[in-house]
């Protein structure tokens, strides 16, 4: 479940609306965002908590952090698109669903009084921000996995290359018509960095914050979160594996836990890998279920690897290369991986799968990074994928108990 209201109402919500208030604070005209994370890492549920926050739903935030802080819950107009609606096998498929996507998040309250309509995404989207800017009017934009029609179709670089045209054609306006925009916030999976050159081709007003330090932990659960919101529920599964407490905990992180998307995060356990070791309440930890959790972009890369292309070779780049072993990377090519197939990093995918995370900083001022698995489910499930992966020395398992 990502909705925030069905969380709080029949589910658990782990509060990070201090750092969504931190966001909220600073908008105004044209103020815009993004952020890249892996899948299954609650970004979802963070734009669904945004959503409910601009509705000015004051009441199911009460005992949260930003219910203590002087935030006037006054409603905008919202727009919200999730362009995984908008995934297809064609140009034309992904067009009239995209076109679906926005008449959707636009409504008919949006549009005002008039009866305009289009057959193309884009121009029924600049209509709607046209329509605010005449009514002086602003809205809030989220937009949920930004990148998906191109993920879904990375295996033919022609027609991603058509989808990429499409999505411009839209997010262009963001830019364009940024005084209707009073808050933006985009997510998805692939860095904003190298889509500069490609989706984001006219939008250079976003501003980043998947490395903001304020930000590191918006997605994904820290240990502190974990004893707070799943408590009894760990401690329940501890009892039934026959462990004690503190055991049970090092073997839970060991699994499913040390995520950092920056050397000065604290580390964090992946929210989707979590919600299924507690629903299976296993009797020992194991990993069948990891390879239904895969992001698409690394099924692609493991779908594709016996091809003789370019980008296979540069997955194969070292056939003998250990990937168990940790490696420095410039933490900027960690958000360097983009979608043309002739530009392929191997690292950067891994690291965007959630497969490869920055374990700790080496010389911060030349932005290196300490990288490396970040647990035992995603080291078995490399394995799956044919790739070579040795166990943690001796010296890497006292860094990570020292961590």
């Amino acid at each position: 479940m990502s909705d925030f209201k069905g969380l709080r109402e029949q589910g658990v919500y782990v509060d990070k609306t201090d750092m969504l208030y931190r966001l909220v604070e600073r908008a105004g005209c044209c103020y815009a965002n993004i952020i890249s994370r892996p899948d299954g890492f609650g970004k979802s549920t963070m734009l669904s908590t945004l959503r409910y926050i601009y509705e000015g739903r004051r009441e199911l935030f009460k005992g949260l952090a930003i219910d203590r802080e002087d935030y006037d819950w006054k409603p905008w107009p919202i727009i919200f698109m999730d362009m995984a609606d908008a995934v297809g096998e064609t140009v034309e498929e992904v067009e009239a669903k995209l076109l679906e996507v926005v008449r959707k998040a636009v409504g008919e309250d949006l549009w005002g009084d008039d009866d305009y309509t289009s057959t193309y995404a884009s121009g029924a989207f600049m209509h709607a921000l046209f329509a605010l800017k005449r009514r002086e009017q602003c809205a809030v934009i989220l937009i949920d996995n930004f990148d998906a029609p191109i993920r879904a179709v990375l295996d033919r670089p022609k027609l991603a290359e058509e989808i990429v045209r499409l999505l411009n054609n839209v997010y262009i306006h963001l830019k364009c018509d940024c005084a209707s925009i009073h808050f933006l916030l985009m997510a998805g999976e692939m860095p904003y960095a190298t889509l500069l050159t490609s989706v984001f081709s006219g939008v250079n007003n976003l501003d980043n914050i998947s490395l903001e330090t304020p930000y590191l932990t918006l997605c994904g659960f820290t240990g502190e979160e974990l004893e707070r919101y799943f408590g009894p529920q760990l401690h329940a599964h501890a009892e039934k594996m026959g462990l004690p407490y503190a055991v049970y905990r090092r073997e839970l992180d060991r699994w499913i836990g040390g995520y950092r998307f920056d050397y000065d995060s604290d580390p964090l356990v992946n929210p989707l890998y979590l919600k299924r070791v507690l629903e299976a309440q296993a009797e020992t930890f194991d990993d069948r279920w990891v390879p239904a959790c895969r992001s698409v972009l690394l099924k692609f890369a493991a779908e594709t690897d016996h091809r003789e292309t370019e980008r296979a070779r540069r997955w194969k780049e070292d056939p003998e290369r250990d990937y168990g072993k940790t490696d420095y990377a410039d933490g900027r090519d960690l958000y360097q991986w983009c979608c043309d197939p002739e530009r392929f990093s191997t690292l950067g995918l891994l690291f965007r799968a959630g497969y490869f995370t920055v374990l700790k900083a080496y010389e911060p001022e030349m932005a290196l990074r300490h990288v490396g698995i970040p647990n035992e489910a995603v080291r078995r499930d490399l394995r799956r994928l044919g790739l070579k992966v040795s166990e943690p020395s001796d010296i890497e398992k006292l860094e990570e108990t020292q961590d």
